[in-house]
């Protein structure tokens, strides 16, 4: 995630909240190109955050390569037979400025506009009034509004902008950039880098029988189809944050709807999860009750899309876990499962929304679950009955725990394919005895190998899909 989106993402959330402030954005954006004011900017979707440790310098590259955006994409339009609009737009000729200083080799950018304020000032208004204001442009020295529509193509233009155009001039701020702030610009490709993120995103990991990802030592998931499902409807996500190494996410879903259905569902899950966890300002880590209340809300927005998506015939279910600087915040809709391990001990910590779980849970008095209880539910006939899922036109309430990270050594998320088969002791003892990069393979291979049986009720090996996530400490 650049820090060029960040700025973007922080000015559209204040401009939402405080429209008003279009009339000082350019002071807004960096009127003293040394000096960011962070508390100017809304709080709303964490826009503060985003911006709380950018400089001028980054401000400075966000104004000037809006102003090539605008420029390639105002020169496009003239190609395609649209009057020239310069003449109207407020202080365009601040941004053909900006393109003559780009093309001298003998210039660095951002140092010209750090060294000259007010000329950054107004290429900053030209910049805001032309990206952001309804009162697009100028007349008899007053602000007009887009009576035509010509403002509204010129800015659906700048947003898909031609590359090839646009190329020489991104690259010269990119060097000028590096010469100023040569460390902060390493250009890493971070999908190309975790092909499990990769593989959700081309839409390809449930097309497979067997999945295994590994990701910094940390995080690892294995996945197999199982031998009684022609189709893998269970999506896993590991991912470590873009900016921050120490922030990471794994979700594992577990899709249901017949068909196609369940596995568009649970695919659909973890990608847009992804995105919001990639999204995220770096900072956002030392924020653990932010990112609690935004991925309550962020579920909430993927259910509702997926009702709709399938109206109504399909669903996941999710269990997920973002490990931010002090705590692990789990989300947990379905009967997936998160456990911690400890010193050995293992720990269920979330509970099943099902109707086996919930009838047990109000039988017990103590309310005390114990292994023995949970190991009894694999041999209810119906144990994969849910009561809440991802899809369901109805779910606004998402259960969030939220636990110290001192307080496990091993967080481990299943799908139903896993837990129908292991028990708790065989989870434990796989956990303990394994070395921490076969963990999830040995889990789900154990799932595949054995079937259980009660009485006359057998759970036969690899009955379910069967997915296992890890992230160890």
């Amino acid at each position: 995630m650049t820090k060029i989106k960040d700025i973007d993402i922080a000015l559209s959330e204040t401009l939402e909240v405080h429209p008003d402030f279009i009339d000082t954005m350019p002071a807004l954006l960096s009127r003293n190109a040394s000096l960011v004011y962070p508390r100017n900017f809304t709080s709303n979707n964490m826009a503060r955050t985003r911006v709380s440790r950018l400089d001028g310098k980054d401000f400075i590259e966000y104004i000037v390569k809006n102003a090539v955006l605008i420029y390639v994409a105002h020169e496009e339009m003239k190609k395609e037979g649209h009057a020239d609009l310069k003449a109207i737009f407020s202080n365009f000729s601040s941004i053909d400025s900006a393109i003559e200083i780009l093309v001298n080799p003998n210039i660095n950018t951002i140092l010209y506009y750090e060294q000259k304020p007010n000329e950054l000032f107004y290429l900053a208004e030209a910049v805001a009034n032309t990206r952001f204001n309804p009162k697009w442009y100028i007349k008899d020295g007053k602000p007009q509004r887009d009576v035509n529509g010509e403002g509204e193509k010129l800015r659906r233009k700048i947003d898909s902008y031609s590359e090839t155009s646009a190329k020489k001039y991104l690259t010269k701020i990119d060097h000028d950039v590096e010469v100023v702030k040569p460390i902060s610009k390493m250009n890493i490709n971070y999908t190309a880098m975790n092909r499990c993120l990769r593989e959700i995103r081309a839409n390809t990991q449930v097309k497979y029988t067997r999945n295994e990802y590994a990701l910094d030592g940390t995080l690892f998931a294995t996945q197999d189809v199982g031998k009684k499902r022609k189709n893998q409807e269970d999506s896993v996500l590991i991912l470590t944050h873009p900016d921050n190494e120490q922030f990471k996410i794994l979700v594992v879903a577990d899709g249901m709807g017949g068909g196609l259905s369940g596995e568009k569902a649970s695919n659909y899950v973890v990608k847009e999860i992804s995105k919001w966890f990639m999204n995220l300002p770096a900072d956002a880590y030392y924020l653990d009750e932010d990112i609690e209340k935004y991925l309550t809300k962020e579920i909430i927005r993927i259910s509702d899309d997926i009702y709709i998506r399938y109206s109504g015939q399909a669903g996941s279910t999710l269990v997920g876990a973002v490990v931010t600087e002090k705590r692990t915040i789990i989300a947990n809709v379905g009967d997936s499962r998160a456990y911690t391990i400890q010193n050995g001990k293992l720990t269920l910590v979330t509970e099943d929304d099902s109707v086996v779980y919930e009838q047990m849970r109000y039988q017990k008095k103590d309310k005390t679950i114990e292994d023995a209880d949970l190991d009894d539910l694999r041999f209810n006939p119906r144990n994969n009955i849910i009561t809440k899922s991802m899809g369901e036109d109805s779910l606004r309430y998402v259960p969030i725990i939220t636990i110290p990270n001192n307080s496990y050594d091993k967080l481990l998320l299943f799908s139903d394919g896993v837990t129908d088969l292991l028990s708790q002791e065989e989870i434990k003892i796989i956990a303990n005895s394994t070395p921490r990069d076969e963990i999830t393979r040995a889990l789900v291979d154990r799932a595949m190998a054995r079937g259980i049986k009660k009485g006359d009720i057998v759970v036969s090996a690899g009955k379910d899909n069967a997915t296992a996530a890890m992230y160890g400490r």
